[in-house]
């Protein structure tokens, strides 16, 4: 079988150390490759040739430790995350973000929040269902934000106090209704 020679390219992280007479299934050529952190693994030719892998997954994991380092985390929830999802317009297929057209031709509206994931329930009009969105956008993702942001100044304020009082935010629903407790 004929095959490009890569013994010793580099490509990004990896260097090529051997040729995989294996085929992964009927989609390539492999090559064994070495990362520059020491780890080994397989990779398919066109992957190594295309740059779509680069790594064994040990830049990505750096990438997403520095950004981590940037985001204030609490409770399950990157407030970072959270303002920009207030400000996006991102849209699904039925539209606008958390709705879901439904077989029955109403759109079905949800939320997640904390890990938790909320149906705020069925409307006939996208209008209708986008205000309830919004609604619940405005109750938890803002509220979140507008809370956080309150405690953050009181704790650079009163660090001592902070201490003490680490923030939280809990969220409950009860008859279709949230119910907010916060100390922020």
């Amino acid at each position: 079988m004929k095959y490009f020679d890569l013994t010793g390219q580099r490509f990004g992280r990896l260097t090529a150390v051997y040729h995989l007479s294996k085929r992964d299934g009927a989609k390539g050529n492999c090559w064994h490759c070495r990362c520059d952190c020491g780890k080994d693994l397989d990779v398919r030719t066109e992957n190594l040739l295309q740059g779509r892998t680069q790594s064994c997954g040990c830049w990505n994991r750096e990438q997403s430790a520095k950004m981590h380092d940037h985001m204030h985390y609490q409770d399950n929830t990157c407030v970072e995350m959270l303002k920009r999802a207030c400000s996006t317009t991102d849209k699904n297929k039925a539209g606008f973000r958390g709705l879901f057209l439904a077989r029955s031709g109403k759109y079905r509206v949800t939320i997640t929040f904390q890990k938790k994931h909320y149906t705020l329930g069925y409307y006939k009009t996208f209008d209708e269902a986008v205000r309830v969105r919004l609604r619940a956008e405005e109750e938890l993702h803002a509220g979140y934000i507008s809370a956080f942001e309150r405690y953050s100044e009181r704790a650079e304020a009163d660090p001592a106090w902070a201490q003490s009082n680490p923030f939280y935010y809990n969220v409950t629903r009860s008859n279709g209704e949230f119910r907010v407790q916060t100390n922020g």
